[in-house]
C-alpha cells in the first residue's frame, strides 16, 4: 500500500518546516510505503527553497512549483 498526502503551499516558508517534521515523524512509523507532495502556489517567499531543502534530503517528499 502506498500513501500519498499533498500539501497545498503559499508563502508558508514560517510553518513548512514544522508541518513536513510532524509529517515525516508520523508517517515513518507506518508500515507501508508514503510519499509527501507539497505544491508550492506561486508563493513570494521562501517556501519552495524550504521545501527543495526537504526533498533532496527525503526521497519521498516532492515539490511542484505552481506559478
Amino acid at each position: 500500500m502506498k500513501l500519498s498526502i499533498c500539501f497545498p503551499a503559499f508563502n508558508e516558508s514560517g510553518n513548512i518546516a514544522y508541518t513536513l517534521n510532524d509529517a515525516i515523524k508520523l508517517l515513518r512509523k507506518l508500515p507501508y510505503r508514503w510519499e509527501i507532495i507539497v505544491v508550492n502556489d506561486g508563493s513570494i517567499d521562501d517556501t519552495k527553497d524550504v521545501v527543495s531543502g526537504y526533498s533532496k534530503k527525503f526521497e519521498n517528499v516532492k515539490l511542484v512549483n505552481h506559478p
